[in-house]
């Protein structure tokens, strides 16, 4: 559990433990949903502070750009630091947030560079301590008020503080460093409207790249050879969950009032991994209704086989 000394605060994932060797990738999570980038969406430029109480909130103009910085400062609790099953430690720190977004929009164009941060400091489990971020841009033309192309490339780095391999059946963690990890996204959609009806086609590409975990703890690799019978060095790198995905998505779809619209879509989606051992081919269909603009609420609920 976590816990944290200031509102504004994204909602963290915990690594599932599994058995030595028992645990197939996430790299799906790494995939941006095309459909998102087909959904119909305004061109119109909007403030990404107006979320945030208490003050009227303004860009920074830079140039033709307008810049919106941001930064969050507050304490942070976390009563497993490690993520362990057994011997949990708990830990005060401080938790640090900055982000910048800056934006050129004429109209026609739009092109948005951001980053974030999440830094995450454990003084008496340093260790522990966590950075994370994510920076990418992104480019909207819109053509005519009926055809749309979006593109997008994205760099997200992860940290997993208590390693994601997990305890095996000997209670031995198989990783004992931070696991750490580099997605490399990139998106494209184009989007063309026929009065009521529209129709869009996009993709994407993902190539997730972990550090390598090698513990350098002699006792630590020894004792684990003892209880578990593998080599260390078979485990303490970590290129057979590297891998690359990528994904096709085609969409239909038909405004049944001008905020409500119905879509169909079908994805097809290819995972390789560098070991080979987990290689996949997938598909999906859905069918749904979502919002564009409809006061505050904006989004799809759907419902599907894959």
């Amino acid at each position: 559990m976590r816990c944290f000394g200031y509102i504004h605060s994204a909602a963290l994932a915990g690594a599932a433990l599994s058995a030595l060797f028992a645990y197939r990738p996430a790299l799906a999570s790494d995939i941006p949903e095309a459909g998102v980038l087909l959904s119909p969406q305004r061109i119109e430029s909007e403030n990404p502070l107006d979320d945030k109480p208490s003050r009227d909130y303004v860009g920074m103009p830079v140039g033709g750009w307008m810049l919106y910085p941001t930064i969050l400062i507050g304490g942070v609790y976390d009563d497993n630091v490690f993520q362990t099953k057994t011997n949990r430690k708990g830990a005060g720190g401080v938790r640090f947030r900055p982000s910048l977004i800056a934006e050129d929009n004429n109209g026609i164009h739009k092109t948005q560079v951001y980053g974030f941060g999440d830094i995450r400091i454990y003084p008496s489990y340093s260790t522990a301590n966590v950075f994370e971020g994510r920076a990418g841009v992104a480019h909207v033309w819109q053509v005519d008020r009926d055809l749309e192309f979006r593109i997008q490339g994205d760099y997200t780095r992860r940290q997993d503080p208590g390693g994601s391999g997990g305890v095996n059946a000997f209670g031995v963690t198989t990783y004992s460093k931070p696991q750490a990890s580099n997605a490399f996204t990139g998106t494209v959609s184009v989007q063309k409207s026929f009065n009521a009806f529209f129709v869009g086609l996009g993709g994407s590409v993902s190539r997730l790249i972990y550090d390598s975990s090698n513990t350098g703890n002699l006792a630590y690799t020894n004792t684990l050879r003892l209880l578990s019978g593998v080599s260390p060095l078979a485990i303490q790198q970590t290129p057979s969950r590297n891998g690359a995905a990528s994904s096709v998505t085609g969409r239909i779809g038909m405004f049944v009032t001008p905020s409500i619209y119905g879509f169909v879509d079908s994805t097809g989606n290819i995972r390789r991994y560098d070991s080979g051992l987990w290689n996949s081919d997938g598909y999906r269909f859905v069918a749904g209704l979502g919002t564009s603009n409809l006061g505050l609420v904006k989004g799809e609920i759907y419902a599907g086989y894959q």
